[in-house]
């Protein structure tokens, strides 16, 4: 199992009664960089590296890691011309250790191959990113919560981080590796479904599944990096807002969560991203229960989702109960447990299927 990377100071990890644990991640982030020395020493060529270093590094101590020591080297190199700057403003945007550059992290090799492995990182990592289950969970704003919003882990009461003093706002899979990539994804933009303020200092990320870069949990947002609170019980947090429904995303299982009534909020909850957008309501099943989706899903382009009833549907799906007077109501226990197991399995469905099924029926009246 790999050693837990610790991104906060040596004093605030003494604070926290972790400095062991801290000291270890230190230990195991020098050896990281020297062991990427090693293998851009005996790899490189002249003009290219010979193996697949990103897959070899990252196998081996995880990409939060690497990504720290590379981030780490240029931003220790500032205004080194041979860094690209797209690889410059992805180094501010990497958490260092105490927000600082630390000359024990950095490569020795020289910054033009440097650069290159950035590249070659930056690509490994998108192409190996997973979707991740999440839940996010934000201070209750019914309470009183002024101790708790936008503090960082050291600037509050830790008898104070309770519960029942936060709900859950956000609940389904996000394409992401790791858990900086779930704070940008609910920093810069929204899933459609989501019911809270752009994710912050002080809010709570749930990782339900775990990887091979960090396992689950549920994690802080620090000022800088993330706490992981193992005794955390994220049953007792308040529930998300709105109806009983079962989300269906392209590529993912089906998840039980809640979206909030209204024509505004669910043109948001079918857009994908956070923004109006049509939405349609079919009824293929036997029952009362209703398909809320986009209605353009299949002319925006959106990846297949499921097929259902000789149909192929696109984009985010919902599936709500329908009181037969034209409002939708909570789905039953007995209807959560029906569709998460008819949709349990994901289904690859190819692009020209999608708009293959999509089109016009003309029928004539005689």
């Amino acid at each position: 199992m790999r050693i837990p990377l610790h991104l906060e100071t040596a004093e605030e990890a003494k604070q926290r009664g972790c400095l062991d644990e801290w000291r270890e991640s230190y230990r195991e982030t020098v050896r990281c960089r020297l062991r990427m020395d090693q293998l851009i020493a005996e790899s490189f060529d002249g003009m290219h590296l010979k193996v697949d270093l990103p897959e070899i590094i990252c196998t081996e101590f995880g990409r939060d890691r690497v990504m720290l020591v590379l981030a780490n080297t240029v931003r220790l190199r500032e205004g080194d011309g041979r860094f690209h700057p797209s690889n410059c403003d992805w180094s501010e945007k990497v958490a260092l250790l105490g927000d600082k550059p630390n000359a024990m992290f950095a490569l020795n090799s020289h910054s033009a191959i440097v650069n290159g492995l950035i590249d070659d990182f930056r690509k490994y990592a998108e192409q190996t990113k997973e979707y991740r289950l999440v839940n996010i969970f934000q201070p209750d704003q019914d309470q009183q919560i002024g101790d708790l919003l936008f503090h960082g882990y050291s600037d509050v009461d830790p008898t104070a981080v309770k519960p029942e003093r936060y709900r859950c706002v956000f609940r389904g899979y996000v394409y992401a590796d790791c858990l900086e990539d779930v704070y940008i994804h609910f920093n810069e933009g929204f899933e459609g479904s989501y019911q809270g303020y752009s994710l912050s200092v002080g809010d709570l990320v749930e990782l339900v599944n775990g990887s091979a870069n960090e396992t689950k949990g549920v994690y802080y947002v620090d000022t800088f990096g993330f706490v992981n609170l193992p005794d955390f019980d994220t049953s007792k947090c308040q529930e998300m807002k709105g109806l009983r429904t079962v989300m269906i995303q392209s590529g993912c299982p089906p998840v039980e969560t809640r979206i909030q009534n209204g024509r505004e909020r669910l043109q948001r909850a079918v857009s994908g991203q956070g923004e109006q957008a049509f939405f349609e309501i079919t009824y293929p099943f036997d029952d009362n229960a209703a398909i809320l989706g986009n209605e353009e899903a299949k002319l925006n382009h959106m990846a297949g989702t499921r097929r259902i009833e000789g149909s192929i549907y696109a984009g985010p799906l919902y599936i709500l109960g329908d009181n037969g007077q034209g409002e939708f109501i909570d789905l039953t226990q007995e209807q959560v447990d029906k569709y998460l197991e008819r949709f349990a399995d994901p289904e690859y469905i190819p692009d020209e299927e999608v708009e293959a099924d999509c089109g016009f029926t003309f029928i004539t009246l005689e």
